[in-house]
């Protein structure tokens, strides 16, 4: 049978569980027993209404029934001063009014929908459930909380965003080659003499394209030597394209505006470059900046730090090594925060340099396990950092060895006082690590050596199939069968390809 008259439903629940989130226990041990005990708590004298025993229908119909006033505020405190919880009580008691004035206006719609409710009972149900209504809104309107907002809104059955998902790159970018005032002349360095080779693999099958730079129409420019390779690249029937790219400012105000060489591999296309007439490079790691503050000391003793530290670790790559070298590039450590040191480098047959060293700080959303971590960074061979990684515990990590592993990747070793594995227990004293990362910086697996006295590794090579060998020393014993000559004792352990300790001998 149809009215005419509609009533709004209520969900209780809604303010019950922001209530309950406001407590000082968890909402799903409150209990009865638990306020009883709160004395300490800013609700410790509530009797929540949900925890009381409902009394029956017929003396719950005519409590709501003769109900004029939903918003009852006489146990709401009239002062939050006072008390160290007493803008919390009375919050809690405002929030106790709203609540049992929804539960009542929940209460009356249900009634409504009894079986043999008459036109005349439910038109007198609704004008006491907008009666209500009106006076929560205007409760809440009016009402002031000492430690949140609460206001009124339209409920929504859904809701909806945005969100960007980044894709990796697949371009490869240089250095600055070139600024704007220059890009109409020769690219220094480079001469019509020079060759090079770009390899694309595609299906299983690399092709090498040979650029020789004598064949590039006018001058050796950058947008005449890009031009020249991207028509050898489409006559070998490849996608992929060398390109000019924004190194710095902007091409809306090319003023100030510098350009590098980007290579954009293409579908399953992969490049890679090479010279037949490249010439050997060394690698050297070391630290740039002052490793402690300096300062100053005035008369009356005090001292005042005039220079902060600044240490970071550094890579510099020599060239020309039979005459005058000459520094191809320089590559500073650039933590997010705190100091580094580079402790050791090696490089692999595509050019790509690995450095290992000591950090402080973060990077990025790396975050420092302890007081110091071990990282390992990779740079190209034009001195373009490809990613770093953190390794180290809630204590202190330090890198030692590096190697290259034929397989691919490298392999780090140093020691540490926390637990760099899941399954290490961290005592205090150093411990030996080895950790093992692809060429794309995954770690594949770390090993800690744990025994009931210091040791550490400082030196690690890889075979061809994989194994590893690191050498180190023990102030106790290595492992079992092992004993101890006193003092200090080296140490040489192997591990297979999966970081599975293989033997140990001191």
């Amino acid at each position: 049978m149809s009215t005419g008259v509609s009533l709004t439903g209520f969900d209780p629940s809604i303010l019950l569980s922001y209530y309950q989130s406001q407590l000082p226990v968890a909402p799903s041990t409150v209990t009865a027993t638990s306020f009883a005990q709160a004395q300490n708590s800013a609700t410790a004298n509530d009797d929540p209404p949900w925890e009381t025993t409902p009394p029956a229908q017929q003396s719950r119909d005519a409590q709501i029934l003769s109900t004029t006033n939903f918003i009852d505020t006489s146990n709401v405190p009239l002062t939050s001063t006072g008390a160290t919880d007493a803008a919390t009580e009375q919050d809690n008691q405002k929030l106790f009014s709203l609540y049992t004035a929804l539960n009542n206006l929940s209460y009356l719609a249900s009634m409504s929908n009894r079986s043999g409710m008459t036109a005349g009972q439910l038109a007198g149900f609704n004008t006491r459930f907008q009666t209500g209504l009106q006076q929560v809104q205007s409760y809440i309107n009016s009402t002031t909380f000492n430690n949140f907002t609460l206001q009124a809104a339209a409920p929504s059955a859904s809701a909806s965003g945005t969100a960007g998902i980044a894709f990796g790159s697949y371009t490869y970018d240089t250095r600055t080659l070139t600024t704007n005032d220059n890009i109409d002349n020769p690219l220094p360095g480079l001469s019509a003499s020079q060759s090079f080779t770009v390899s694309v693999k595609k299906n299983g099958v690399t092709t090498a394209v040979p650029i020789d730079l004598s064949k590039v129409s006018g001058a050796l420019t950058l947008d005449n030597v890009v031009s020249y390779v991207n028509q050898q690249l489409s006559a070998a029937g490849f996608a992929s394209r060398f390109q000019r790219t924004i190194t710095k400012g902007t091409i809306d105000d090319p003023t100030d505006a510098s350009y590098g060489l980007a290579v954009a591999p293409a579908g399953s296309e992969t490049v890679s470059l090479s010279s037949a007439a490249a010439t050997p490079a060394l690698y050297v790691a070391g630290n740039s900046g002052l490793a402690t503050a300096t300062g100053t000391t005035s008369s009356d003793g005090t001292t005042t730090d005039t220079t902060p530290a600044d240490q970071q670790g550094r890579v510099v790559k020599l060239t020309d090594l039979t005459g005058t070298q000459q520094s191809a590039f320089s590559a500073t450590t650039t933590p997010t925060t705190g100091l580094t040191t580079a402790q050791s480098t090696v490089v692999d047959s595509s050019g790509n340099v690995y450095v290992i060293g000591n950090a402080t700080g973060n990077f990025g959303d790396q975050l420092n396990q302890g007081t110091q971590d071990t990282y390992l960074t990779k740079y190209d061979s034009a001195g373009n950092v490809q990613w770093t990684q953190m390794l180290g515990a809630a204590g202190s990590s330090s890198a030692y060895g590096l190697a290259l592993n034929p397989t691919g990747g490298v392999v780090v070793t140093g020691s540490t006082t926390g637990a760099v594995m899941t399954t290490a227990i961290a005592d205090g004293n150093d411990d030996s690590f080895v950790a093992e990362y692809d060429a794309n910086g995954n770690q594949t697996w770390a090993k800690q050596i744990q025994t009931l006295s210091n040791n550490q590794a400082a030196s690690v090579t890889v075979d061809a199939s994989g194994n590893v060998y690191i050498g180190g020393q023990v102030t106790g014993v290595i492992g079992s069968g092992q004993s101890s000559s006193g003092g200090n004792d080296a140490y040489i352990a192997k591990l297979d390809s999966k970081g599975n300790v293989v033997y140990e001998h001191q």
